[in-house]
């Protein structure tokens, strides 16, 4: 069996598809075609509304929230309740709303009594002026992060390898890997561990193994952990390699 999969979003079975390809999730079909990117397999997506660009790594988890142009790496534990990389509305125009630049999505009924003007006023909208609206960029959490409760994160930011942000944070820039922050603004209160520790856990890049893999390793003594990582990378065990779906548009 191929690795690689890949599968339309406006398929009638994608969702069902995803499923069986090891994505464990409660997307429905209409949820699936707001997103294109790739997925490794397995994990599990719960409660989430997913929105443009996506990528999410291997083992990781997410329990809820709206993920926009979102890129996710491997073994992330992400909460319930997050709101990560939305973009921003124009400040300076007559309104901030975005009527002025894109359709209503506001799905009126036939007995909506304004229905007509609606409708032509559907095909009305500028889409012309939508060039001067910042447009969003992506926002990319590493390997090996935990997001608590309630998360939110700016667009156009990284989070770097190892992070833990706490419940309720406001990530409005760049966080270094394995630091841990917190409050609104988040700010890095420590790292997780010394340099010379981060060091050699970036450099070893342990996520790239499958958890089988990994069971003969102390996971609670850092430094006995490393270096059973490093006798493995000095052994030339192979890194695992996921299967891969690619939702496609």
């Amino acid at each position: 069996m191929s690795r690689e999969t890949l599968i339309k979003n406006s398929s009638v079975d994608a969702a069902a598809t995803m499923k069986r390809l090891g994505i464990n999730h409660n997307l429905k079909a209409d949820d699936v075609k707001r997103f294109w990117g790739t997925i490794e397999a397995p994990v599990r997506i719960s409660e989430t509304r997913i929105f443009h660009d996506f990528s999410f790594g291997a083992f990781s988890y997410v329990s809820g929230g709206f993920l926009y142009h979102t890129h996710v790496g491997r073994y992330c534990s992400l909460s319930n309740g997050l709101h990560i990389g939305q973009g921003n509305h124009p400040v300076d125009w007559l309104s901030t709303h975005p009527f002025q630049y894109q359709n209503l999505k506001f799905h009126v009924g036939d007995q909506f009594i304004d229905r007509e003007l609606y409708e032509e006023d559907v095909e009305a909208t500028r889409p012309d002026l939508r060039e001067g609206v910042p447009k969003p960029k992506s926002t990319h959490i590493g390997n090996d992060v935990w997001l608590g409760h309630g998360v939110v994160a700016m667009n156009d930011i990284r989070i770097g390898d190892g992070c833990v942000i706490g419940s309720s944070s406001v990530v409005t820039k760049n966080m270094e890997p394995y630091s841990i922050a917190v409050g609104n603004p988040a700010r890095v209160i420590r790292k997780r561990f010394d340099d010379a520790v981060i060091e050699r856990l970036l450099e070893l890049k342990w996520w790239n193994f499958a958890p089988w893999q990994l069971r003969h390793i102390d996971f609670n003594k850092i430094d006995t952990a490393i270096s059973q990582i490093e006798e493995m990378r000095g052994n030339r065990v192979p890194e695992y390699q996921p299967q891969v779906v690619t939702i496609a548009r």
